[in-house]
Order: C-alpha cells, then structure tokens, then sequence
C-alpha cells in the first residue's frame, strides 16, 4: 500500500512550480502548488483599486484583508491587513497614500514608496462600521463614512498628520459611497435615503452645497467623471444614472433601467473616454458605452457571486483598456475590454483550481489522486501521480460547501459533508452518488470511516451519528456533550471514539464575562464506546474550548485547544492519565492529525504555523509559517507526503522524507 503511494507521488517534479506561484516564504520541502495564486481574495472581496500609475492593484475583504497586487501579473505582492473587514480603498491622486476603511469603524493611511506601503496614522473616530473612504486631490482632507449616515473628517497639515474635524450630518441613513472633484473644490457623498448630498471644501469649515433625491431608493454607489462636470449614480433597483453638475439643482441626463440587480459600484473611464463601469449583484460587470443612445452594454461574465468593486486599469490614451474586478466569490479579476466581448487575463472562467478556502483534502490509498472540498462547492479531483499536478474533475451534483471529506479505508468511495443536513458516499471513477445519510439536525461539521471501512461516524450541532455504510442505515446517536462538538476521531482499532467540545457560555442570549473574561462550558473531551455508543471516560482539565483530538497508535489521546500547546493522555482500561504536554506551538492549534504508521504527528495552528512532530519521542522536527489561512493538514498513505489546504483556494504538497530529528523547543538539529 505504501509503495504504490509513494512510487506515485515520487513522480511530482518540484521544478515544474510555475514561477509566478513561488514565494520566499514557502517551504522548501514545497513540490506542488495545486491552484493558484493569483487573484485569489481568501474571502470575500469587498471593494478594490488600481493605484494612478496602473502598475498596482489593491484588494480589501473580510477577515481584514487588504492585498496587494501586480496588476501586469496580478501576482501577489503583499499582505497588509484592516483589522477588520476592508470596505472601501482608496488612492491618493499622487499614489504616495493609501487609504483603508472598514468594519472597525477606522480609516487606516498607508504612505507609499514605489508601490511599498509602510503604516501611518490610524484614524478611529468613528464608533461604526465605514463603508466609504475618499481623499481630496491636494490630499488635504480625509473624508470617511458609512453606518451611522455622519461624514467623519479630517485635515492633513503640513506635518501630514490628521487633525479630527466635526462630523458632517445631513443623511438619515447609512453612507455608501464618497467621491472628490478633480479640482479638490467639491465632493458628493451617496446614502440609503436615497439622495446625494453636495459638499464644498476650503478653510476649517466644510459647507452642504446642496442636495438632491436620487429616487426613493438606496444610492449604493456614486462617482465623479474626471472633469466634475458628470456625477454617476447607482442604485438598488439597478438603475444608473447620469447628473448634469452644472445645473442646480443638478438634473438627470441619462437614466438607464436595467434588470441585472442592484449596482454595487460605478467608475468612469479614463479622461475623454465614453464608458461606464458598473458591478452588479447578478455576478457581472458591465461597460457601457456613452456615446450611443441608448447605451449599449458589454458584460464581463465570470464571476460566481456579487461584483462588489469595479475600477479601470489608468490609460495614457482615451481608450478604456482594462478593467478589475472585485467578488463576493473570493476573487479579483483583471479583464481585457480592448475587445468586443471582454475575457479574463488572469483567473479564467473555468479556474485552474478553488476560488476559496479549501476546507478539507484527502489522499486515496493508492498516492494518484488528492480529492479537495472548499467553500466554492463541489469536490475537485486531482491527478497528483504525474510531474505537474492538475484538476481531472470537478464534481457540482451536490453543490454544498464542503467542510469535510474522506477517502474510504479501500480508496473506492468518498464521504463528504458540509452546509447541509446530509452526508453524501460518492464512487469517483463512475461519478455517481452511492447513499445519502441522514438525519442531522443542522449543518455537518466532521466526519470518519471506521478502520474497517464498515462504519462512517458524522457529527452535526451537539450530536454524533454511527451509520453503516453499505446500507446507509442510522445505527445509533452518541449524546452526551452540551455544545456543538468541534473535533471526532476514531481509534485505531475502532473500538473507541473521541470527541471534543466548548463553546461561550450564554445567559439569556447574552455572552457570560466574569472579571473581564468569557465563561465557557462543556470544554470536555470524550471517550465513547464505539458499539454501544456509551461513554466511557471524560477528560475535564480545562476550561477553555477543544479545538481539535486524534488518537496515536498505542492508544494515546491528543488534543488542542485555547493555548499554545498539546495535551496529551494515556488511556488504559478506558482511564485516562495526563502525559507531559507537546510545547512549543506558536498558537492556539485546532488541528492535529497523526500519519498512518503513527510515528509523526502534525499539528497547525490559527496563527498559520504547520508543525512536524516526532510522535514517538514527542519531539518538534520541523515547522513553517503559512502567510495563509491554514486549515488542515493531512498525510499520504506512504507518510512521506503532506498535503496543507489553504484559505486563499490553493492547496501545498510537501515532501518530508528528509526531514531530520530536531530540538523540540529551538528546531535544532541534531547531528
């Protein structure tokens, strides 16, 4: 078994790495990139922008991501970060600033030197979410917006550093977009009551100019064309409109209906072009051409959820050459308009991989084939036997989030489950569903074959549930623990099960604090009989939640949770006895997982560190820092390959055959 496993994977030729998916930071036991890279969010994407020179793109999304790319490439650059979700970006005219703003309520100012940011000051003046952000040309004020429907402002001095100005008030709902004149004289704020408001700038007080109602819908997104003469509007009925901003009031000169869902954003073209960019919650931007009455639309068709950010790549002639993208389906896209029907340069409608976080990843027992499971639904299907590792099939029957899938002990079917009630048994060679088992209550969260192959165990919510698996039969219900179960396993003689659990405790749907603290509850790890389904043992050492358990080969328990290290139990006759714990993780780790011949243990932490542990000597061997979400780490059946998925949809490969014994505390080796 381990042979054809290994002969297989020995097959994978590291050089064949293309070179725009190499980091310094990956590891060099690194021998495929299963995915890419490019263009890859890692959530959400909220809003994006191409710096004035057009050489950089910069993306913002939820978990506070804020990425950096070339726009030539849309290779990634950097990784810099909000804090919380990014909802708007902006340059400044020059392209020496950045700005941030999101979730947090915070504006956050990145100064730039060639396309590095280094972090300046940090606005904070809002107590609510932002939604916009906008700079004033001469980069003298900083306008910030969003929840609470006040403009918070601040003005630069001529040390660079912002003075808090008084709030602006005037909408009665939140504010979703900001845009400055090109002469710096004015800017136009848009709001969920449906009107723009009208703003002049000059000295320490800024003045309402005036106002108008859009319609008696929200106004989601609004800009100036580059010589302020046009504002565009659009709203939550889809409708975009044209103003004439040398009339007052300002009147419409173009009002287009269109049935493709709410405009998300709106940019004009570069200066003396005649196009217009809007993004749509049907999943498509569209270009629109001015200069024909009316005017006509070219889509830009792709993407897998909202469009929620358009920005035009700067031209040196009139022509609109380019167009990116931003997506609530975890992508940002650069697109060819030069062309009647504009296509993708970068990610492709038929990706080279997951858009998104890769939950879950499993080897079959022959090393030819790694299945993946993500949050952009489905199963993919690799062939990783050859040189260069690719996609074989892309499984949509049941198009749920996967967050976990397994092999079955023979390698003949796949077990998956997710964002649905039911657990599904899948053949891959024929491509056809085999059972469907049922029953949970909500969501499932984890899954296991029993060694045999005989049993598959489920957990949904507080519950764990033993099907047989030739007839998709429910045989019993593990109850017990009082809160969702986090983490399951199987041992390995299948006579036992582990489980463990914690969660916030609540009193009357409020969180409970005691000095300055949350309580939490049912933060246990389990022993059941695998059979009957009793429990057998309880392991009740701490009071913070359990992240994560796996049993070794002699019977030991090990378990993660709130705190930078590993527990470990020897269990004898069903009584557990503390071991001296694994030291030495750099965070909380939630998950663990041992390799099939039981002499290494892997751990990975939420801080993004991968470590490779002697489970024999409980001895730290190696370790690596993802500059990636992380969220798990598995072994082939040879126990010389691990397969590490990541959040932005990429999945690592490393070969560890030559990892040698290091200190369990320094990493040092030892010769």
């Amino acid at each position: 078994m381990a042979g054809g496993a290994k002969d297989g994977l020995a097959r994978i030729d590291p050089k064949l790495i293309p070179a725009i998916e190499r980091f310094d930071w990956q590891p060099k036991e690194l021998v495929a990139v299963l995915g890419e890279h490019r263009g890859r969010q890692g959530n959400p994407a909220y809003c994006v922008a191409v710096s004035p020179d057009g050489k950089q793109v910069v993306s913002g999304g939820s978990a506070g991501y804020v990425r950096l790319w070339d726009r030539a490439s849309m290779r990634l650059q950097k990784v810099i970060g909000h804090g919380h979700t990014a909802a708007a970006l902006v340059y400044s005219i020059d392209g020496t600033m950045l700005l941030s703003a999101g979730y947090d309520g915070a504006v956050r100012i990145w100064k730039m030197d060639k396309g590095e940011p280094t972090a300046g000051p940090l606005l904070t003046d809002s107590s609510t979410a932002l939604y916009a952000v906008g700079i004033s040309p001469n980069k003298k004020y900083i306008a910030g917006a969003g929840q609470d429907a006040a403009i918070h402002m601040w003005e630069i001095n001529d040390k660079g550093l912002p003075k808090k100005m008084v709030a602006l008030q005037g909408h009665t709902g939140p504010i979703s977009s900001l845009s400055f004149t090109s002469d710096g004289k004015t800017f136009a704020s848009g709001s969920h009551d449906g009107s723009v408001r009208l703003w002049g700038l000059g000295g320490e007080r800024i003045k309402e100019l005036g106002k108008f109602q859009v319609a008696n819908k929200e106004v989601r997104a609004l800009t100036y064309s580059a010589d302020g003469l046009t504002l565009a509007t659009g709203d939550s009925e889809g409708n975009w409109r044209l103003w004439d901003m040398t009339m007052s009031p300002p009147r419409p000169t173009t009002t287009l209906p269109t049935k493709f869902g709410a405009i998300t954003s709106i940019a004009f073209g570069p200066r003396g072009s005649k196009t217009l960019a809007t993004g749509h919650t049907d999943h498509t931007a569209r270009l629109w051409s001015l200069g024909t009455r009316p005017p006509r639309a070219r889509v830009c068709s792709g993407h897998a959820n909202v469009v929620s950010g358009v920005a035009f790549v700067p031209s040196k002639s009139s022509q609109a050459t380019a167009l990116v993208t931003a997506s609530m389906d975890w992508t940002v896209r650069l697109w060819d308009i030069t062309v009647a029907k504009p296509y993708e340069r970068t990610v492709g409608i038929v990706p080279k991989g997951h858009l998104s976080h890769v939950y879950t990843v499993d080897f079959d027992k022959d090393g030819k084939t790694l299945a993946s499971g993500a949050a952009d639904s489905g199963i993919r299907l690799w062939d990783i036997a050859v040189p260069h590792p690719k996609v074989r099939y892309h499984y949509t029957k049941t198009p749920i989030i996967v967050y976990k899938l397994a092999y079955s002990p023979d390698g003949k079917t796949i077990a998956y489950g997710g964002q649905d009630t039911n657990v599904y048994l899948w053949d891959p060679v024929r491509k056809w569903q085999i059972h469907r088992f049922t029953g949970h209550p909500s969501h499932v969260g984890n899954l296991e074959f029993s060694p045999d192959g005989k049993k598959l165990l489920t957990c949904s919510l507080k519950t764990m549930h033993l099907f047989d698996v030739e007839s998709a039969k429910e045989e019993r219900v593990f109850k017990g623990h009082i809160v969702n179960i986090t983490s399951i396993a199987y041992s390995p003689d299948g006579k036992r099960v582990l489980s463990g659990a914690g969660a916030v405790k609540y009193q009357s749907g409020t969180p409970v604090i005691v000095k300055g603290r949350y309580v939490y509850e049912d933060c246990t790890v389990r022993l059941w009989d695998a059979e009957s389904g009793k429990e057998v043992a309880a392991i009740k050492d701490q009071e913070i939640p359990i992240l994560c358990t796996t049993f070794a080969r002699d019977g030991r328990v090990y378990y993660g949770l709130q705190e930078p290290l590993i527990r470990q139990y020897a269990v004898k006759d069903d009584k557990p006895a503390a071991l001296p714990p694994l030291k030495g993780t750099g965070g909380y780790v939630h998950t663990v997982t041992m390799s099939p011949d039981g002499k290494l243990l892997a751990t990975v932490g939420l801080d993004g560190q991968v470590i490779l542990w002697d489970a024999i000597k409980n001895t730290r061997l190696q370790s690596w820092t993802m500059h990636e979400v992380c969220h798990r780490a598995v072994f082939s059946d040879d126990n010389r390959h691990l397969a590490l998925p990541l959040g932005t949809g990429v999945i690592y490969i490393l070969r560890i055959d030559n990892i040698s014994l290091s200190d369990p505390i320094q990493g040092k080796s030892k010769k």
